[in-house]
């Protein structure tokens, strides 16, 4: 008899799932805000360059996906590079991968016995992050508070690049612009004065 006790995730709603990042994550790796264009297009990038070889394959656990990611991010420049180049940039980690598979004899330990395995683990994550960025830029109200058309990513461009294949997705629901002069009694502490909320 099983003695698992861990709740079924799908039992609740989604939103439950939605971790908020905080001023603390956010000082610790610092973020640059792209558009969902932008994040789609790192995804198709991955998905023009790779196949599935296994149709139907499930994607990997967190932990792996991580380790995929951290396998591309080795083979990318840190310098954040115009999204004209990125195909380019994610054809040439991939092809530095392939070829450190054909020269490097792989463990048993090893989690990708062949190119195939790796390729299609890479496919399969770009394509999960490009749904997970389509369901949030389409915003299903069952599911979530608001559409998201912008995404918070790391400041350095292969560590971008990991973030899309080991799947950390950070929607940005709602960029506000201020002007400071305009601000509740920022002008001797007293003026300008604004109606209250009601």
């Amino acid at each position: 008899m099983s003695t698992h006790t861990e709740e079924d995730p799908t039992k609740r709603p989604y939103v439950d799932s939605i971790t908020e990042m905080s001023a603390l994550d956010i000082t610790e790796e610092p973020m640059r805000i792209i558009s969902a264009v932008d994040m789609l297009s790192m995804c198709n990038a991955f998905l023009a360059s790779t196949r599935c070889h296994t149709p139907g394959r499930w994607p990997l656990s967190k932990a792996s996906r991580y380790e995929l990611g951290r396998k591309v991010e080795w083979n990318c420049p840190r310098d954040w590079k115009a999204r004209e180049e990125w195909l380019m940039h994610a054809r040439n980690a991939l092809q530095i991968l392939r070829q450190r598979d054909q020269t490097i004899q792989i463990s048993q330990q090893d989690q990708w016995q062949t190119w195939e395995e790796l390729e299609t683990d890479i496919h399969i994550a770009a394509r999960c992050s490009r749904q997970a960025v389509e369901f949030y830029r389409a915003g299903n109200p069952q599911h979530l508070p608001n559409s998201a058309e912008l995404f918070a990513v790391p400041v350095n461009f292969s560590k971008f690049v990991s973030s899309i294949l080991s799947g950390e997705i950070r929607p940005v629901w709602t960029v506000w612009h201020a002007d400071a002069a305009s601000t509740p009694g920022c002008c001797d502490g007293l003026y300008p004065r604004y109606a209250p909320l009601k």
